[in-house]
């Protein structure tokens, strides 16, 4: 997410949370980029690794600038409960990402109007 547009610029659904996911995800967002922004993450122990690989700057942080993004994440689980906390139990990774593709873009469209 974009700290300052709040605009999420991507996302990832994965079975697990690696250092190795964290490294194919940021590639992905990087490509979004024009320059090699600063990344503000939580202390997930995955992240440091990746982050350094791809020579990025980072700070590990829990609020402040962070809350944008616990905020999407607030948004989403909100959205998910109306699966009844079954979603994603039993589903694709592939219909986990379609889900997140049409929540994100509405997401940042709803954003864009705000």
């Amino acid at each position: 997410m974009d700290a300052d547009t709040r605009e999420v610029l991507g996302f990832k659904a994965s079975w697990q949370r690696n250092s190795l996911d964290a490294l194919l995800f940021l590639k992905d967002v990087l490509r979004l980029c024009r320059n090699k922004p600063l990344f503000l993450v939580d202390k997930g122990p995955w992240y440091p690794w990746a982050l350094m690989r791809l020579e990025l700057r980072f700070r590990q942080m829990t609020f402040g600038l962070r809350n944008s993004i616990e905020q999407w994440f607030s948004h989403l689980k909100a959205g998910t409960k109306r699966f009844y906390n079954n979603f994603p139990h039993g589903s694709s990774l592939e219909s986990v990402q379609t889900y997140l593709a049409i929540h994100t873009a509405t997401y940042n469209l709803l954003m864009s109007f705000g």
